[in-house]
């Protein structure tokens, strides 16, 4: 003998599930009125910033000193700085594996992670 009472109890549910849909998108669009002229809160959030690994942004580029004074005056907060890809020797850290001793650890990946710092 089947038990039929799953599919009866889907059908029910999907069509009280209809039913109250239905309601809702007839119903009166509700009035919402905001007092601009009343501050209720002051938003305390910060600027924060995520700054790509770029070759424009090393010393001695045309443009590095206005990115970082920028981002200075931006007051950022919590600022990222983001290695990737397309710029190996800015964003990995060892490029050459040790070698007789030697480890040849944040070559020019430095210099850039340095200015994020300050």
């Amino acid at each position: 003998m089947r038990n039929n009472s799953q599919p009866m109890a889907f059908t029910l549910l999907f069509l009280l599930a209809v039913g109250t849909l239905t309601q809702l998108l007839a119903a009166e669009s509700a009035k919402v009125t905001v007092p601009w002229d009343k501050t209720l809160r002051v938003s305390r959030t910060n600027a924060t910033v995520l700054g790509g690994i770029n070759p424009m942004w090393r010393r001695g580029s045309p443009i590095h000193d206005q990115v970082f004074k920028a981002r200075r005056e931006l007051g950022a907060h919590y600022v990222c700085h983001l290695g990737w890809r397309p710029y190996p020797k800015l964003a990995v850290a060892e490029l050459e594996p040790p070698k007789d001793g030697k480890t040849f650890w944040f070559g020019t990946m430095s210099q850039q992670s340095e200015r994020f710092l300050l």
